[in-house]
C-alpha cells in the first residue's frame, strides 16, 4: 500500500513537471511578441498647418492616415515630408512602407482654400526656421522667456529638459555635445537650451544659480533640476520620465 502511495506521488509530480514544460513557449512567445510590438513602434515630429508641432506614436504597420487620425492629427488635405514639400504621399500606405523612421517629420497641408501663401512655402519657412534654431543634434536653443514658452507648449505632456549653460563655463561645454547625442537618442523627449547671459528672464524664472543646470518639466511643470554635468544621471533620469 505504502509503494502504491509513493507511486502516485511520483506520478503527480511527473505531470505537474511535464505540463509546467509545455506552458514555456507560449509564455517566451508572449514576451518576443511583446517586444517585437515595442520595437515596431516609433514616434514621429508632426507639423500642424497652423505650426504648431505635436509627436505622435506611430506602428509601422499602421497605415500613416490611421496613425494620424487617432492621434487627433486632421490628414485630410494631404501629407508632405521635408524631402519633397511638393510631392504628396500616399497616406494609405503603412509607415514601414513610407521608410519613415525614428523622429521624421510630417507635415499637413493646409486648407487649399486658405490664400495666404503655399503649404511647400509655409513648410520651407518653417524648416529654415527649425534648423537655424537646431544647432547638430536636434537641440532648440531658446533666446527669449517666449520662446521658451512656445516650445514648453508645443510638447504637450511629453518630457522637455532645458539646459541652462554659460559660453565661458567649461563644463557646459563638455555636457554639450553629450547633450545633443540624448536628442537624437531619446526623440520622444524635447531638448532645449538656454543661454543664462542672453535670456536672464529664463533663467531667473527657474532660479538658476550654477551652470550647467538641467530643468525637467512635463505638462509646464518642473518635475526635477539636476545640477552638474554629470552624463550618468542626466540619461538615468531622461529614461525614468521619458
Amino acid at each position: 500500500m505504502k509503494c502504491l502511495k509513493n507511486l502516485l506521488q511520483i506520478t503527480v509530480a511527473a505531470l505537474f513537471i511535464i505540463s509546467t514544460k509545455s506552458s514555456l513557449p507560449s509564455t517566451s512567445i508572449s514576451v518576443k511578441s511583446s517586444l517585437s510590438s515595442k520595437k515596431s513602434e516609433i514616434i514621429l515630429r508632426v507639423r500642424n498647418p497652423d505650426g504648431s508641432i505635436k509627436r505622435i506614436n506611430a506602428s509601422l504597420d499602421d497605415p500613416l492616415s490611421k496613425a494620424l487620425e487617432k492621434n487627433g492629427c486632421e490628414c485630410e488635405n494631404g501629407v508632405a515630408t521635408d524631402k519633397n514639400f511638393e510631392c504628396l504621399l500616399e497616406s494609405e500606405k503603412t509607415v514601414g512602407e513610407l521608410e519613415l523612421s525614428n523622429g521624421s517629420w510630417i507635415y499637413l497641408v493646409k486648407d487649399p482654400s486658405d490664400k495666404v501663401g503655399s503649404n511647400a512655402e509655409a513648410i520651407k519657412r518653417m524648416k529654415k526656421r527649425r534648423d537655424r534654431e537646431t544647432k547638430g543634434g536636434g537641440v532648440v536653443e531658446c533666446l527669449t522667456l517666449s520662446k521658451l514658452d512656445s516650445e514648453i507648449k508645443a510638447a504637450g505632456k511629453g518630457l522637455v529638459i532645458v539646459d541652462f549653460f554659460a559660453d565661458w563655463c567649461g563644463p557646459c561645454k563638455a555636457i554639450a555635445p553629450k547633450f545633443k547625442a540624448m536628442a537624437q537618442e531619446f526623440p520622444k523627449t524635447v531638448f532645449l537650451k538656454v543661454n543664462v547671459d542672453k535670456n536672464k528672464a529664463a533663467s531667473e524664472r527657474y532660479s538658476v544659480s550654477s551652470m550647467p543646470t538641467f530643468v525637467f518639466l512635463k505638462k509646464g511643470r518642473v518635475v526635477d533640476i539636476l545640477k552638474g554635468a554629470d552624463e550618468s544621471t542626466l540619461r538615468s533620469k531622461v529614461k525614468s520620465y521619458e
